[in-house]
């Protein structure tokens, strides 16, 4: 029972890994469907996050490392919105970068 949700976690892990590129990443946590990316500066990421949010994706950065954001989706989410999400965020990294 437990290694099919694990599994299937597993699987939507390997798809943010695999969608989620960009030169702008500077660096990348992840655990699970948790995930932080690094950036070039404070100034950047906060740029980046409220684009984000003005796309329709809801991260933030971190008050204790201002040059990442959060990525966090909801474990019922679906591979089809998982990469409609990374194609949202990668857009939003090429207009500011």
């Amino acid at each position: 029972q437990n290694s099919g949700w694990i599994e299937a976690v597993k699987a939507k892990e390997n798809y943010l890994i695999t969608h989620l590129q960009h030169p702008a990443i500077l660096h990348r946590n992840h655990a699970g469907l948790w995930m932080s990316l690094q950036f070039e500066s404070a100034e950047l990421t906060k740029k980046i996050a409220a684009a984000c949010i003005e796309n329709g994706i809801i991260t933030d950065w971190f008050l204790f490392e201002p040059n990442a954001i959060r990525i966090c989706p909801p474990f019922t989410i679906n591979t089809d919105e998982i990469i409609s999400a990374c194609n949202i965020i990668k857009f939003c990294l090429t207009q500011l970068n």
